[in-house]
């Protein structure tokens, strides 16, 4: 049961409760009505039940809170975490280059937004637009590699990126021989 009170008698009222683990929690309702504060503990009790019965996953919590984070404070915790890992001045460049690109022609804001429709088709546009088959498999394996990241720090469940295929590189003209 939670349970309410006043600090001093004075100020907003406190809610305390037990959360799904069986910890004790504390928040503030931030209002002085005793009635408001009431219906804000029975809120978090009710969900904190929830969680406790299994019929709402803790852990599907923490990829919505992930989920409201933007997509570039998740692109800049990758370069850093690359950069960390001794990768060259250079490859980081073109990871950003290639996640801009993805992430301007995709419109995506979120991390839920890279869905494979969505970035099959800024690779397609891609190649209509005269670039060869390594560079799209380059930024496809980019972004993958992002999406695997993601999924190994539990920001997403899993990396539905996968299923891209890759092009065919053997078409590629490599080099305009002289006669």
């Amino acid at each position: 049961m939670a349970s309410i009170f006043k600090r001093d008698g004075k100020g907003n009222y406190l809610i305390a409760w037990k959360d799904h683990t069986g910890r004790r929690r504390e928040k503030s309702s931030k209002t002085t009505d005793k009635r408001a504060a009431e219906r804000i503990a029975a809120k978090l009790e009710g969900e904190a039940a929830l969680r406790r019965e299994g019929v709402v996953d803790p852990r599907q919590d923490r990829f919505n809170i992930h989920d409201l984070v933007p997509l570039a404070t998740h692109i800049a915790d990758y370069l850093g975490h690359c950069e960390h890992a001794g990768h060259s001045k250079k490859h980081l460049v073109e990871k950003r280059r290639h996640l801009g690109t993805v992430c301007a022609h995709t419109g995506a804001q979120r991390l839920t937004d890279l869905n494979p429709d969505a970035v099959e088709n800024c690779l397609r546009s891609m190649k209509d637009n005269g670039l060869s088959a390594r560079t799209i498999n380059f930024c496809r394996q980019i972004v993958v590699a992002f999406m695997n990241w993601c999924v190994k720090t539990g920001r997403i469940e899993t990396n539905t990126l996968t299923v891209i295929p890759k092009l065919d590189e053997s078409c590629d003209r490599r080099r305009v021989r002289r006669p």
